[in-house]
Protein backbone atom coordinates (compact mmCIF):
# COMPACT_ATOMS: atom_id res chain seq x y z
CA UNK A 1 0.00 0.00 0.00
CA UNK A 2 1.41 3.27 -0.88
CA UNK A 3 -0.26 6.01 0.09
CA UNK A 4 1.71 8.03 2.38
CA UNK A 5 0.45 6.39 5.00
CA UNK A 6 2.37 4.13 7.77
CA UNK A 7 0.59 0.68 8.39
CA UNK A 8 0.69 -1.86 10.95
CA UNK A 9 -1.04 -5.18 10.06
CA UNK A 10 -2.66 -7.51 12.66
CA UNK A 11 -2.84 -5.07 15.36
CA UNK A 12 -5.48 -5.60 18.18
CA UNK A 13 -9.22 -4.52 15.71
CA UNK A 14 -11.72 -3.45 17.64
CA UNK A 15 -15.29 -5.57 18.47
CA UNK A 16 -16.38 -5.63 15.02
CA UNK A 17 -18.84 -3.81 13.89
CA UNK A 18 -22.23 -5.11 12.80
CA UNK A 19 -25.80 -3.93 11.20
CA UNK A 20 -27.26 -5.53 8.39
CA UNK A 21 -29.92 -3.32 6.19
CA UNK A 22 -29.35 0.00 5.76
CA UNK A 23 -30.87 2.44 8.09
CA UNK A 24 -32.18 4.57 5.09
CA UNK A 25 -34.89 1.95 4.31
CA UNK A 26 -32.70 -0.70 3.30
CA UNK A 27 -33.66 -4.14 4.03
CA UNK A 28 -32.32 -7.78 2.88
CA UNK A 29 -30.60 -10.61 4.54
CA UNK A 30 -27.48 -11.97 3.12
CA UNK A 31 -28.36 -9.24 0.36
CA UNK A 32 -31.07 -7.79 -1.30
CA UNK A 33 -31.91 -3.96 -2.44
CA UNK A 34 -29.10 -2.17 -3.50
CA UNK A 35 -27.83 0.65 -1.07
CA UNK A 36 -30.69 3.37 -0.42
CA UNK A 37 -33.47 1.54 -1.85
CA UNK A 38 -36.90 1.45 -0.14
CA UNK A 39 -39.80 -0.46 -0.09
CA UNK A 40 -42.56 0.90 -1.54
CA UNK A 41 -46.01 0.99 0.41
CA UNK A 42 -47.99 -1.65 0.46
CA UNK A 43 -51.52 -0.77 -0.76
CA UNK A 44 -53.72 -3.82 0.54
CA UNK A 45 -52.54 -2.87 4.58
CA UNK A 46 -52.92 -0.27 7.04
CA UNK A 47 -50.01 1.81 6.73
CA UNK A 48 -49.45 1.21 10.62
CA UNK A 49 -49.35 -2.62 10.15
CA UNK A 50 -46.32 -2.11 7.30
CA UNK A 51 -44.60 0.29 9.33
CA UNK A 52 -44.03 -1.69 12.64
CA UNK A 53 -43.72 -0.30 16.04
CA UNK A 54 -39.67 0.69 15.33
CA UNK A 55 -39.35 3.08 12.85
CA UNK A 56 -37.52 5.78 14.56
CA UNK A 57 -38.83 9.08 13.89
CA UNK A 58 -37.42 12.46 13.47
CA UNK A 59 -36.33 14.40 16.52
CA UNK A 60 -38.85 16.78 16.04
CA UNK A 61 -41.67 14.54 15.71
CA UNK A 62 -44.49 15.67 18.01
CA UNK A 63 -45.59 11.81 18.88
CA UNK A 64 -41.80 11.11 19.41
CA UNK A 65 -42.43 9.83 22.66
CA UNK A 66 -45.33 7.71 22.10
CA UNK A 67 -43.98 5.76 19.09
CA UNK A 68 -40.46 5.32 21.28
CA UNK A 69 -42.66 3.69 23.87
CA UNK A 70 -44.73 1.69 21.70
CA UNK A 71 -41.18 0.48 19.87
CA UNK A 72 -39.93 -0.35 24.10
CA UNK A 73 -42.85 -2.37 24.38
CA UNK A 74 -42.11 -4.36 21.33
CA UNK A 75 -38.51 -4.72 22.54
CA UNK A 76 -39.53 -6.10 25.87
CA UNK A 77 -41.68 -8.78 25.37
CA UNK A 78 -42.66 -8.47 21.81
CA UNK A 79 -44.20 -11.28 20.11
CA UNK A 80 -42.53 -12.31 16.54
CA UNK A 81 -44.57 -15.15 14.90
CA UNK A 82 -42.65 -17.19 12.38
CA UNK A 83 -44.59 -18.44 9.40
CA UNK A 84 -43.10 -21.92 8.29
CA UNK A 85 -43.78 -22.03 4.34
CA UNK A 86 -42.38 -25.22 3.31
CA UNK A 87 -39.47 -24.37 5.05
CA UNK A 88 -36.69 -27.46 5.74
CA UNK A 89 -38.06 -29.68 7.96
CA UNK A 90 -37.65 -28.00 11.41
CA UNK A 91 -35.61 -24.85 10.39
CA UNK A 92 -38.38 -22.65 11.42
CA UNK A 93 -39.03 -24.03 14.95
CA UNK A 94 -35.12 -24.75 15.48
CA UNK A 95 -35.30 -20.76 14.61
CA UNK A 96 -37.82 -19.76 17.09
CA UNK A 97 -35.77 -22.12 19.64
CA UNK A 98 -32.26 -20.34 19.07
CA UNK A 99 -33.14 -16.99 18.95
CA UNK A 100 -33.83 -15.80 22.20
CA UNK A 101 -30.19 -16.84 22.79
CA UNK A 102 -28.97 -15.17 20.03
CA UNK A 103 -30.18 -12.00 20.47
CA UNK A 104 -29.86 -11.99 24.17
CA UNK A 105 -25.94 -12.11 23.19
CA UNK A 106 -25.64 -9.63 20.20
CA UNK A 107 -27.99 -7.27 21.53
CA UNK A 108 -26.73 -7.51 25.64
CA UNK A 109 -30.78 -8.13 26.35
CA UNK A 110 -31.48 -4.93 24.60
CA UNK A 111 -34.12 -6.95 22.77
CA UNK A 112 -36.23 -10.20 24.55
CA UNK A 113 -38.96 -11.12 22.04
CA UNK A 114 -41.08 -14.29 22.62
CA UNK A 115 -41.31 -16.51 19.11
CA UNK A 116 -44.10 -18.69 18.08
CA UNK A 117 -44.30 -21.26 14.89
CA UNK A 118 -47.66 -21.48 12.77
CA UNK A 119 -48.09 -23.42 9.50
CA UNK A 120 -49.25 -21.61 6.52
CA UNK A 121 -52.14 -21.92 5.90
CA UNK A 122 -53.18 -23.58 2.25
CA UNK A 123 -54.47 -20.28 1.03
CA UNK A 124 -51.31 -18.28 1.94
CA UNK A 125 -49.08 -20.74 0.31
CA UNK A 126 -50.75 -20.71 -2.81
CA UNK A 127 -50.63 -17.01 -2.87
CA UNK A 128 -47.19 -16.90 -1.65
CA UNK A 129 -46.71 -19.28 -4.48
CA UNK A 130 -48.07 -17.03 -7.03
CA UNK A 131 -45.20 -14.80 -5.60
CA UNK A 132 -42.20 -16.90 -6.71
CA UNK A 133 -40.52 -16.82 -10.35
CA UNK A 134 -39.84 -20.27 -12.61
CA UNK A 135 -37.89 -22.64 -10.50
CA UNK A 136 -39.66 -21.79 -7.22
CA UNK A 137 -37.46 -18.53 -7.57
CA UNK A 138 -38.01 -15.19 -5.02
CA UNK A 139 -36.84 -12.53 -6.45
CA UNK A 140 -35.46 -9.41 -4.15
CA UNK A 141 -38.23 -7.35 -4.14
CA UNK A 142 -39.31 -3.95 -2.34
CA UNK A 143 -43.14 -4.73 -2.65
CA UNK A 144 -44.38 -6.03 0.96
CA UNK A 145 -47.84 -7.87 -0.19
CA UNK A 146 -45.43 -10.54 -2.01
CA UNK A 147 -43.97 -11.23 1.43
CA UNK A 148 -44.78 -14.15 3.52
CA UNK A 149 -45.06 -12.74 6.01
CA UNK A 150 -47.49 -9.88 4.46
CA UNK A 151 -49.43 -12.18 2.85
CA UNK A 152 -49.75 -14.96 5.93
CA UNK A 153 -50.68 -11.40 8.08
CA UNK A 154 -53.72 -10.73 5.48
CA UNK A 155 -54.86 -14.03 4.87
CA UNK A 156 -54.37 -15.52 8.62
CA UNK A 157 -55.21 -12.73 10.66
CA UNK A 158 -56.55 -15.32 13.60
CA UNK A 159 -53.09 -16.36 13.60
CA UNK A 160 -51.09 -12.95 13.26
CA UNK A 161 -53.27 -10.87 15.97
CA UNK A 162 -51.10 -9.40 18.37
CA UNK A 163 -47.83 -9.98 16.71
CA UNK A 164 -45.34 -7.30 16.47
CA UNK A 165 -43.32 -8.93 13.39
CA UNK A 166 -44.88 -11.26 11.02
CA UNK A 167 -41.82 -13.19 9.14
CA UNK A 168 -41.99 -16.22 6.69
CA UNK A 169 -39.73 -19.01 6.89
CA UNK A 170 -39.86 -20.10 3.29
CA UNK A 171 -38.39 -23.09 1.40
CA UNK A 172 -37.92 -20.56 -1.64
CA UNK A 173 -34.46 -19.96 -3.33
CA UNK A 174 -33.46 -16.73 -3.83
CA UNK A 175 -33.34 -15.44 -7.55
CA UNK A 176 -29.80 -13.97 -7.30
CA UNK A 177 -27.74 -15.44 -4.69
CA UNK A 178 -26.85 -12.21 -2.69
CA UNK A 179 -30.08 -12.21 -1.47
CA UNK A 180 -30.82 -14.93 1.69
CA UNK A 181 -33.76 -13.03 3.11
CA UNK A 182 -35.49 -9.48 3.00
CA UNK A 183 -37.22 -7.16 5.44
CA UNK A 184 -39.62 -4.96 3.86
CA UNK A 185 -38.27 -1.76 4.95
CA UNK A 186 -36.45 -0.77 8.07
CA UNK A 187 -38.39 -0.61 11.23
CA UNK A 188 -41.06 -2.66 8.95
CA UNK A 189 -43.45 -5.41 10.35
CA UNK A 190 -42.75 -8.61 7.94
CA UNK A 191 -39.51 -10.04 6.54
CA UNK A 192 -38.54 -13.46 4.95
CA UNK A 193 -36.01 -15.59 4.95
CA UNK A 194 -35.07 -18.43 2.13
CA UNK A 195 -34.15 -21.29 3.77
CA UNK A 196 -34.07 -23.53 -0.01
CA UNK A 197 -31.00 -22.44 -0.88
CA UNK A 198 -29.85 -25.45 2.07
CA UNK A 199 -32.12 -28.11 0.45
CA UNK A 200 -28.36 -29.50 -1.80
CA UNK A 201 -27.16 -29.44 1.53
CA UNK A 202 -29.88 -31.01 3.22
CA UNK A 203 -30.38 -33.51 0.89
CA UNK A 204 -26.94 -35.65 2.00
CA UNK A 205 -28.50 -36.34 5.05
CA UNK A 206 -25.70 -35.75 7.59
CA UNK A 207 -26.47 -35.10 10.99
CA UNK A 208 -24.00 -32.32 11.37
CA UNK A 209 -25.10 -30.42 7.99
CA UNK A 210 -28.78 -30.24 9.23
CA UNK A 211 -27.51 -29.04 12.35
CA UNK A 212 -25.17 -26.00 10.78
CA UNK A 213 -28.30 -25.46 8.45
CA UNK A 214 -30.73 -25.09 11.23
CA UNK A 215 -28.37 -22.68 13.10
CA UNK A 216 -27.71 -20.73 9.63
CA UNK A 217 -31.77 -20.11 9.55
CA UNK A 218 -31.89 -18.85 12.88
CA UNK A 219 -28.82 -16.30 12.22
CA UNK A 220 -30.45 -15.24 9.02
CA UNK A 221 -33.62 -14.78 10.74
CA UNK A 222 -32.15 -12.77 13.41
CA UNK A 223 -30.66 -11.00 10.86
CA UNK A 224 -34.09 -9.59 8.78
CA UNK A 225 -35.34 -9.22 12.52
CA UNK A 226 -33.11 -6.64 13.36
CA UNK A 227 -33.51 -4.72 10.30
CA UNK A 228 -37.16 -4.31 11.75
CA UNK A 229 -35.60 -2.68 14.56
CA UNK A 230 -33.86 -0.56 12.54
CA UNK A 231 -29.94 -1.19 12.10
CA UNK A 232 -28.09 -1.25 8.98
CA UNK A 233 -25.42 -3.50 7.66
CA UNK A 234 -21.60 -4.22 9.24
CA UNK A 235 -19.81 -4.16 6.70
CA UNK A 236 -15.54 -3.64 6.13
CA UNK A 237 -13.42 -1.38 3.82
CA UNK A 238 -11.37 -3.50 1.60
CA UNK A 239 -8.27 -1.53 -0.31
CA UNK A 240 -6.51 -3.03 -3.24
CA UNK A 241 -2.61 -1.66 -3.63
CA UNK A 242 -2.12 -3.33 -6.66
CA UNK A 243 -0.62 -6.32 -4.80
CA UNK A 244 -4.01 -7.73 -3.76
CA UNK A 245 -6.90 -6.27 -1.58
CA UNK A 246 -6.66 -6.27 2.11
CA UNK A 247 -9.58 -6.23 4.50
CA UNK A 248 -8.64 -2.91 7.08
CA UNK A 249 -10.45 -4.10 9.50
CA UNK A 250 -7.94 -5.72 11.21
CA UNK A 251 -5.22 -2.91 9.94
CA UNK A 252 -4.43 -0.13 12.05
CA UNK A 253 -2.50 3.24 10.41
CA UNK A 254 -0.07 4.51 12.77
CA UNK A 255 -0.65 7.67 15.04
CA UNK A 256 2.05 9.57 15.49
CA UNK A 257 2.15 10.60 11.54
CA UNK A 258 1.82 14.89 11.26
CA UNK A 259 -1.37 14.14 8.88
CA UNK A 260 -3.45 11.22 7.98
CA UNK A 261 -5.82 12.17 5.35
CA UNK A 262 -8.24 8.83 4.89
CA UNK A 263 -9.54 10.30 1.33
CA UNK A 264 -5.66 9.23 0.28
CA UNK A 265 -5.42 6.14 1.92
CA UNK A 266 -8.80 4.79 0.62
CA UNK A 267 -8.18 5.98 -2.81
CA UNK A 268 -8.20 2.53 -4.02
CA UNK A 269 -11.06 1.02 -1.31
CA UNK A 270 -14.32 -0.79 -1.98
CA UNK A 271 -17.04 -1.05 0.64
CA UNK A 272 -18.87 -4.60 1.57
CA UNK A 273 -22.13 -3.96 3.27
CA UNK A 274 -22.01 -7.90 4.38
CA UNK A 275 -17.85 -8.28 5.15
CA UNK A 276 -18.30 -8.81 8.57
CA UNK A 277 -18.07 -12.44 9.40
CA UNK A 278 -18.26 -12.43 13.48
CA UNK A 279 -21.79 -10.90 13.34
CA UNK A 280 -25.25 -11.56 12.52
CA UNK A 281 -25.72 -8.47 10.87
CA UNK A 282 -22.46 -8.87 8.41
CA UNK A 283 -22.43 -12.09 6.92
CA UNK A 284 -21.21 -13.99 10.03
CA UNK A 285 -23.60 -16.74 9.70
CA UNK A 286 -21.88 -19.67 10.04
CA UNK A 287 -20.58 -18.05 13.82
CA UNK A 288 -22.98 -19.30 16.48
CA UNK A 289 -23.02 -16.27 18.94
CA UNK A 290 -21.81 -18.04 22.34
CA UNK A 291 -22.13 -15.92 25.71
CA UNK A 292 -18.40 -15.15 25.34
CA UNK A 293 -18.18 -13.88 21.90
CA UNK A 294 -17.81 -9.86 21.31
CA UNK A 295 -20.79 -7.71 20.66
CA UNK A 296 -20.71 -4.78 18.81
CA UNK A 297 -21.89 -1.90 21.37
CA UNK A 298 -22.29 0.80 18.97
CA UNK A 299 -25.48 -1.55 17.65
CA UNK A 300 -27.12 -1.77 21.09
CA UNK A 301 -26.45 2.25 21.43
CA UNK A 302 -28.46 2.22 17.86
CA UNK A 303 -30.81 -0.26 19.72
CA UNK A 304 -31.64 2.23 22.60
CA UNK A 305 -33.22 5.52 20.42
CA UNK A 306 -36.60 5.05 22.59
CA UNK A 307 -34.76 5.24 25.57
CA UNK A 308 -32.56 8.29 24.24
CA UNK A 309 -36.25 9.69 23.43
CA UNK A 310 -37.98 9.04 26.66
CA UNK A 311 -34.95 10.01 28.99
CA UNK A 312 -34.04 6.86 30.09
CA UNK A 313 -30.56 7.00 29.03
CA UNK A 314 -28.15 8.89 27.48
CA UNK A 315 -26.93 8.29 24.18
CA UNK A 316 -23.08 6.82 23.72
CA UNK A 317 -22.00 8.76 20.88
CA UNK A 318 -20.37 11.93 21.80
CA UNK A 319 -20.48 15.04 19.11
CA UNK A 320 -16.66 15.99 18.09
CA UNK A 321 -16.14 19.48 18.69
CA UNK A 322 -13.55 22.26 19.32
CA UNK A 323 -13.38 20.93 23.25
CA UNK A 324 -11.36 18.18 23.43
CA UNK A 325 -13.85 14.34 24.02
CA UNK A 326 -11.84 11.92 26.56
CA UNK A 327 -12.70 8.20 25.92
CA UNK A 328 -10.58 6.01 28.37
CA UNK A 329 -11.72 2.00 29.47
CA UNK A 330 -14.94 2.97 30.93
CA UNK A 331 -15.93 4.84 27.39
CA UNK A 332 -14.81 1.24 26.27
CA UNK A 333 -16.67 -0.78 28.66
CA UNK A 334 -19.80 1.05 28.13
CA UNK A 335 -19.49 1.45 24.75
CA UNK A 336 -19.34 5.59 24.50
CA UNK A 337 -17.67 6.67 21.50
CA UNK A 338 -16.75 10.03 19.53
CA UNK A 339 -18.48 11.10 16.18
CA UNK A 340 -18.77 13.43 13.60
CA UNK A 341 -21.14 14.98 10.81
CA UNK A 342 -18.86 14.86 7.57
CA UNK A 343 -19.74 18.15 6.00
CA UNK A 344 -19.56 16.66 2.68
CA UNK A 345 -20.58 12.69 1.67
CA UNK A 346 -17.52 10.02 1.88
CA UNK A 347 -18.37 7.90 -1.08
CA UNK A 348 -16.97 4.57 -1.22
CA UNK A 349 -17.65 1.87 -4.46
CA UNK A 350 -19.34 -1.54 -3.27
CA UNK A 351 -17.62 -4.58 -4.37
CA UNK A 352 -18.97 -6.37 -7.40
CA UNK A 353 -21.48 -9.79 -6.65
CA UNK A 354 -20.99 -12.48 -8.26
CA UNK A 355 -23.86 -12.14 -10.64
CA UNK A 356 -22.92 -8.35 -11.29
CA UNK A 357 -22.01 -7.46 -14.42
CA UNK A 358 -19.82 -4.64 -13.95
CA UNK A 359 -18.56 -2.15 -11.18
CA UNK A 360 -20.86 0.36 -12.82
CA UNK A 361 -23.92 -1.73 -11.87
CA UNK A 362 -22.98 -0.56 -8.08
CA UNK A 363 -23.81 3.13 -6.91
CA UNK A 364 -21.53 4.56 -4.47
CA UNK A 365 -22.35 4.38 -0.98
CA UNK A 366 -22.34 7.56 0.70
CA UNK A 367 -21.25 7.32 3.99
CA UNK A 368 -21.93 11.17 5.84
CA UNK A 369 -20.78 10.32 9.44
CA UNK A 370 -17.57 9.33 11.26
CA UNK A 371 -17.11 7.95 14.28
CA UNK A 372 -14.13 7.02 16.50
CA UNK A 373 -14.29 3.89 19.08
CA UNK A 374 -12.07 3.45 21.92
CA UNK A 375 -9.55 0.31 21.74
CA UNK A 376 -8.98 0.44 25.52
CA UNK A 377 -8.49 -2.67 27.89
CA UNK A 378 -7.47 -2.93 31.49
CA UNK A 379 -4.06 -2.99 30.65
CA UNK A 380 -3.05 -0.81 27.26
CA UNK A 381 -4.01 1.78 25.11
CA UNK A 382 -4.86 0.55 21.17
CA UNK A 383 -5.87 3.46 20.08
CA UNK A 384 -9.45 4.00 18.45
CA UNK A 385 -11.24 1.96 15.57
CA UNK A 386 -12.31 4.68 12.88
CA UNK A 387 -15.77 3.68 11.52
CA UNK A 388 -17.77 5.43 8.82
CA UNK A 389 -21.85 5.26 8.84
CA UNK A 390 -24.62 6.21 7.09
CA UNK A 391 -27.36 6.36 9.52
CA UNK A 392 -27.44 3.00 11.37
CA UNK A 393 -24.92 1.51 8.49
CA UNK A 394 -21.60 0.98 9.38
CA UNK A 395 -18.11 0.58 7.68
CA UNK A 396 -15.04 -0.61 9.74
CA UNK A 397 -12.23 1.37 8.25
CA UNK A 398 -9.53 -0.33 10.67
CA UNK A 399 -7.73 1.20 13.41
CA UNK A 400 -5.37 4.48 14.53
CA UNK A 401 -2.60 3.35 16.90
CA UNK A 402 0.11 3.96 18.49
CA UNK A 403 3.87 2.26 17.45
CA UNK A 404 4.12 0.81 20.68
CA UNK A 405 0.87 -0.05 23.33
CA UNK A 406 -0.11 2.48 25.80
CA UNK A 407 2.87 5.38 24.21
CA UNK A 408 1.86 9.04 23.56
CA UNK A 409 1.40 9.78 19.88
CA UNK A 410 -0.78 12.70 18.47
CA UNK A 411 -1.67 12.73 14.09
CA UNK A 412 -4.01 15.02 12.54
CA UNK A 413 -6.60 13.09 11.15
CA UNK A 414 -8.58 14.06 7.69
CA UNK A 415 -11.88 12.90 6.32
CA UNK A 416 -14.47 14.77 3.62
CA UNK A 417 -13.75 17.85 4.47
CA UNK A 418 -13.38 17.42 9.10
CA UNK A 419 -9.68 17.75 10.48
CA UNK A 420 -9.37 16.28 13.77
CA UNK A 421 -6.52 16.08 16.50
CA UNK A 422 -5.77 12.04 17.49
CA UNK A 423 -4.06 11.56 20.51
CA UNK A 424 -2.93 8.90 23.08
CA UNK A 425 -1.65 9.61 26.21
CA UNK A 426 -1.58 6.20 28.83
CA UNK A 427 -4.81 4.80 28.88
CA UNK A 428 -7.10 7.87 27.26
CA UNK A 429 -7.59 9.14 23.71
CA UNK A 430 -8.05 12.62 23.38
CA UNK A 431 -10.17 13.94 19.74
CA UNK A 432 -11.28 17.36 19.08
CA UNK A 433 -12.06 18.81 15.95
CA UNK A 434 -9.47 22.00 14.24
CA UNK A 435 -10.64 24.77 12.28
Amino acid sequence: MNHGVEQVAGYPAANRLLALGLAAGMALGAAGCTPGEQASPNVSASAEAVTGPCVEPKPNDPNLVSKAQRCLKAMHGGKVLLVDFDAPPDTAQSAAAELPKILSTYTQDTVDLSFQVVAASPEAKKAYKATLAVGNCAAPNTDPAKYGGSIADKLMPAQTKGADFVLGITGAVPCKETAAGMANQTGGRYADVYMGVYKKELATGDKQTLEDVKRTGAMLTAHELMHLFGLGHAGTVALDSGEGVTDLSGNGVLLGQPKINLGTYLKNATYDQYSDHSNVMGSGYEAYLSSDRPTNKMDVGFLNWPKYATGQAENPAHEITAEETMLDRKSAETGQYAAVKLPQPFKLHSEPKADSKAQADFEPVKFTGLALVPLISKDANYGVEVVLTSGKTVASMGSLVPKNIGEDATSIVECAGVRLEVRTKGQQVFVRQLA
